[in-house]
């Protein structure tokens, strides 16, 4: 991966060291990271959801293994429920801190 490639990633404003020391700028930026973790974390889950599902499905009366894939859904579930709480969080407080509702 080349320097630019990467750069691709970053949000416009910090690319160029003048912009980079505005405020806004800085809460986009962490905005923008926020909002690829969330996703990525979502994406995530999803997987593990139809993990656990596919082994729930494959267990064939196995106790021990119908168990562990509801461990894994369970979890998963739980995984995303704190993504998107983390994600109502940092935004309730962002809005607060900017004086909007």
């Amino acid at each position: 991966m080349t320097w630019d490639e990467f750069l691709q990633f970053v949000p416009d404003c910090l690319r160029q060291a003048e912009k980079a020391t505005n405020l806004n700028c800085v809460q986009g930026s962490i905005e923008y990271w926020r909002e690829i973790l969330f996703v990525l974390g979502a994406v995530i889950a999803f997987f593990f959801i139809i993990y656990g599902a596919f082994q729930m499905v494959t267990a064939f009366g196995d106790e021990a293994k119908y168990t562990q894939a509801k461990k894994t859904v369970t979890w998963a579930v739980v995984g995303l429920i704190v993504a998107l709480l983390a994600q109502v969080i940092i935004t309730f407080f962002t809005a607060l801190l900017r004086g909007g509702t």
